[in-house]
């Protein structure tokens, strides 16, 4: 009989969702008219096909408008006029996702500090050079693994930990104490200039990752909760823009350091910059209005009416019964527990989301991004920083490109299409860097040529990459899961995603110690078997309602 039970309580939750198609085409997700109409009525003084009965509130709203309301058009049907309309939303979504700028930062200047000879003459260890009587310093391998990863144990965390405040706090005050966390990280690695500790640097790191990881739950939320539907999918899009952005300033930062001075301050200004960030999100947070949703959530709705005037809402009682609708539907999605995703039902979806996940990091995007300053000065460069300021800006205009062909080509189109670029790129960088770059050579010259080759073929990977893997992934997964099960699969989903990241920032130095470029063919394999997963096992959800994904997945088993 328990077992019944359970069946029951599953096939309730399973089709707790249905799908709603309006007169343009676009597919939204509802709840069922059984399960959600008598909240709408009891809210907005509404029956079904009902013209009004009115509370007080000058609406008219049924269980299809709540509908349209919680999910996001195509951007790219979105009104020029529109978005004009909404200009003080904008901003203040601007103003939020520039805690994004963070994220970046730190991708940005990480690979060129750790290459810094004043950094490593504090933090290192001394041995003879390639001339005769010369010194030189450096950490060992696993200790510059650990600096780099350890940043993403704190991410994990961070995400688990100073994220969930956020339905205790709000939305605001847990970003203002993220801020808090990552300005002591940066105290404690910038007084390692002081103490020549590499574990304090890699503690302040971790301190960071805290932030960081937080932040990336935070953020998308908070911006999500502000803006209103039509334009919520560009909102969104500028916490990415700010890391893309982030991660150029942070290389043309480190370059720009490492010309200027000759001390330590080379590489304590770039981290000093990242105080200033920091402080200017906690300005801008402190005259953004919170989340009417938060405050919709605790009952405080005079604040929330509040908070509505303040993004500009023309009509504040009407989005204020659309947000308590939103928040019963939630509240009955939030009582599955997190072992429904392993159900049989959904192991197919599981397996696609957290395959994608891994993919993208195994891609080596951040091979690249963390230790590039180091790769491309061993294959002979002059400048290896000018070179990742080139990557850099190769990716950062590119990737917005994404948000127009991951729409217009679809999502699994668009993935296989990087895959297979991306695996001729990897493959080439790597059989040029393993047959022809010398690394003993002290003639530059020996390696300039096939340098200058890899270089070439990384810019094409990036331009393969960051328009179709690096935004197509988060959309694809997003939308596999039907809602009940939505939050969790996608946090199984990142957990691997942020672990995969551990491992290519610990693991690269240590391999690259011993086998060199061949690391590269590791990122080949897996684009190359990314290619095969996406052709026979994921389905394309672009413009697909939910029960039109539950029965893809049925069908093909």
């Amino acid at each position: 009989m328990k077992g019944n039970n359970r069946n029951e309580d599953f096939n309730v939750l399973t089709t707790a969702v249905t799908p709603y198609t309006n007169q343009d085409g676009i597919h939204y997700e509802r709840p069922p008219l059984y399960s959600l109409q008598s909240d709408i009525e009891l809210m907005t003084g509404t029956t079904k096909n009902s013209k009004k009965v009115d509370h007080g509130a000058n609406t008219n709203i049924n269980d299809l408008e709540i509908a349209e309301e919680v999910e996001s058009p195509n951007i790219l049907d979105v009104d020029l006029k529109l978005i004009w309309s909404f200009r003080k939303v904008i901003l203040l979504s601007g103003i939020i996702s520039f805690s994004g700028f963070l994220f970046g930062w730190d991708t940005g200047v990480i690979g060129g500090i750790i290459q810094m000879d004043s950094f490593l003459s504090k933090l290192g260890y001394p041995k003879p050079g390639l001339e005769p009587g010369s010194i030189v310093y450096e950490l060992k391998s696993y200790q510059t693994g650990l600096i780099v990863s350890g940043y993403h144990i704190g991410c994990i965390i961070g995400g688990f930990t100073i994220g969930r405040l956020s339905s205790y706090l709000g939305r605001k005050k847990p970003i203002l104490i993220a801020m808090g966390v990552y300005i002591t990280g940066i105290i404690v690695q910038i007084t390692t200039s002081l103490t020549g500790k590499w574990y304090q640097f890699l503690i302040g790191r971790a301190i960071n990752g805290l932030c960081i990881g937080s932040i990336a739950v935070l953020t998308p939320m908070f911006i999500s909760e502000t803006a209103p539907t039509a334009i919520r999918g560009s909102c969104t899009a500028l916490y990415q823009i700010n890391i893309a952005s982030a991660i150029l300033y942070g290389a043309i930062a480190v370059y720009a350091c490492k010309e200027m001075y000759s001390n330590e301050s080379e590489w304590i200004v770039p981290l000093s910059i990242g105080i200033a960030a920091a402080l200017t999100v906690c300005v801008g947070i402190f005259f953004t209005p919170e989340s009417a949703r938060y405050l919709v959530s605790i009952g405080e709705y005079d604040k929330a009416r509040a908070s509505l005037r303040k993004v500009g809402d023309p009509n504040v009682e009407r989005q204020l019964e659309l947000l308590q609708a939103k928040i019963r539907v939630d509240n009955q999605a939030s009582k599955t527990p997190f072992s429904f995703v392993f159900h049989k039902q959904f192991r197919k979806r599981v397996f696609i989301g957290v395959s994608l996940m891994t993919f993208q990091q195994m891609s080596g995007v951040d091979y690249f991004f963390y230790y590039g300053t180091t790769l491309f000065k061993i294959a002979g460069v002059s400048d290896s920083y000018v070179t990742m300021i080139v990557l850099a800006t190769v990716n950062a205009p590119i990737s917005l490109f994404g948000i127009y062909i991951v729409e217009k080509l679809g999502r699994k189109k668009t993935l296989l299409i990087g895959a297979a670029l991306a695996t001729t790129c990897l493959f080439i960088y790597s059989i040029v860097g393993t047959l022809k770059i010398d690394k003993d050579s002290l003639d530059p010259s020996v390696n300039r040529v096939p340098g200058i080759i890899m270089i070439v073929f990384t810019c094409f990977y990036f331009i393969s990459f960051a328009p179709t893997w690096g935004t197509s992934v988060s959309v694809l997964v997003s939308e596999l899961y039907p809602i009940h099960i939505k939050s969790h699969g996608i946090a199984l989903a990142t957990a691997f995603n942020w672990g995969s990241n551990f491992f290519i920032g610990f693991c690269t130095p240590i391999i690259t110690d011993r086998i060199g470029y061949a690391f590269g063919f590791v990122f080949t394999g897996c684009m190359f078997l990314s290619f095969w997963v996406i052709l026979f096992f994921v389905p394309e959800t672009q413009g697909v309602s939910l029960e039109e994904i539950d029965t893809l997945f049925e069908k093909n088993g």
